[in-house]
């Protein structure tokens, strides 16, 4: 299942749900190209390797909240001429 959805600006797909008794689980990752650098704000598409962030919210309607997060960490490039 491949479900597209943005919430302020920020593109995540929707890998898989899985609804069980006692469990929602949504797998997700980032519908975005590329990112900018948190700390000198340039942008890279260049992957360096994937690894998963899992959270845990409270119960709704009595189920346990589960995201399993596939996340990128990208490779920033070289910046010529300092």
């Amino acid at each position: 299942m491949w479900l597209t959805f943005s919430s302020r600006g920020i593109g995540v797909e929707v890998e898989e749900m899985v609804l069980g008794d006692g469990e929602v689980r949504l797998a997700v990752r980032s519908a975005a190209a590329s990112a900018a650098c948190p700390g000198c704000e340039r942008r890279s598409s260049r992957l360096n390797c994937y690894y998963r962030r899992r959270l845990v919210d409270r119960p709704v309607a009595g189920r346990r909240v589960r995201l399993d997060l596939r996340a990128r960490r990208l490779v920033m490039p070289v910046q010529r001429g300092l």
